[in-house]
């Protein structure tokens, strides 16, 4: 094996020399990477529940809502023309609702919007079915309106007879419609979204898209998110292809029967790490060029050319003096 140079070796040394500060570049770059990956998961969790609470706040509005109309006497005498008023009063004054609804235990209307003529049978809709057999509230299903045709989500409270037997169910309709432009008015970072489903996977209420996807079903690749034991985060592909970052929180962990998830895209929440790393790598190889470059340079000035010097006096007979003889 041939000998390595004094200049080779030069240049060894200072690549050994320059491996230390490279490891130290590469972890911060790592540690860098790791804590916006950290922060990206953390503000999708949060925007999940901020956006989860959001949805109580409405939901828990309606019942409250419901839960005044049921100990009123009107609506208790179950006075049609009174009634009807009176209820179609309440829907105007609560901007999330569309209508109001009093159903006998039979399935048709004690009283409900005035317009509703003649009044639909209500009685095999699903949350007239659960609210008729408990006290608790019941948040009802992805349900398009019979008279009005409009993409709502009932709210379903009993109304409790004086001997126990149940004097009707009374409905508040939620409108996806009002939901979706409340949805639309929150500000968004490029490639976001935000989904709300009911408890069989229906999408209530969506952006980006609503009009896509509104109303169809949460594709099956996805489906165990509603059913989690916990909220939490994880990254993956979207059903509209873009890889996102998406906190959930699931039905189980919310008493309102609703999935929510807050989505990030992936490129606009990483691009900061890419920058880093980039400018991490560039000046990281520009730094291990210069040190090379430098100690190519030195080799050849105060290394190679004056041994050269000294082999060259040395065949030619001269004497060399060594440099405390000059002194």
């Amino acid at each position: 094996m041939k000998p390595l140079t004094l200049s080779q070796r030069l240049l060894l040394v200072t690549a050994v020399a320059l491996l230390p500060a490279v490891g130290i570049l590469c972890s911060s770059i790592l540690v860098s990477q790791k804590e916006n990956d950290k922060s990206v998961h953390l503000q999708a969790s949060r925007t999940s529940e901020q956006a989860a609470l959001e949805m109580e706040r409405v939901v828990s509005g309606a019942e409250n809502v419901l839960r005044a109309l049921s100990v009123t006497p009107i609506v208790r005498r179950g006075d049609l023309e009174i009634c009807s008023s009176l209820v179609d009063d309440m829907a105007n004054a609560v901007p999330s609702l569309s209508a109001i609804a009093v159903i006998n235990p039979n399935g048709y209307f004690r009283c409900g919007p005035i317009d509703a003529r003649p009044p639909p049978y209500l009685g095999d809709r699903d949350y007239f079915v659960e609210a008729l057999a408990t006290q608790h509230r019941v948040v009802g299903t992805f349900t398009i309106g019979r008279t009005s045709g409009k993409k709502l989500l009932p709210i379903a409270l009993q109304i409790g007879g004086t001997e126990g037997a149940p004097l009707g169910v009374a409905v508040a309709y939620i409108d996806l419609e009002w939901l979706e432009a409340r949805l639309q008015e929150r500000t968004y970072v490029v490639g976001s979204s935000l989904t709300i489903a009911d408890r069989n996977g229906t999408i209530l209420a969506r952006v980006p898209e609503p009009e896509r996807f509104v109303g169809t079903v949460i594709p099956e690749a996805f489906r165990y998110l509603l059913s989690m034991p916990k909220p939490g985060t994880l990254q993956l592909t979207s059903q509209d292809g873009t890889p996102r970052v998406v906190g959930y929180i699931p039905i189980s962990n919310r008493a309102q029967g609703l999935y929510v998830s807050a989505g990030f895209a992936t490129d606009a929440a990483f691009a900061s790490t890419k920058a880093i790393f980039t400018r991490g790598v560039a000046i990281g190889l520009a730094g291990i060029f210069a040190a090379l470059l430098l100690a190519t340079y030195t080799s050849k000035v105060f290394i190679t050319q004056p041994v050269k010097g000294l082999s060259i006096r040395s065949k030619r007979g001269a004497p060399v003096k060594l440099m405390h003889e000059r002194a």
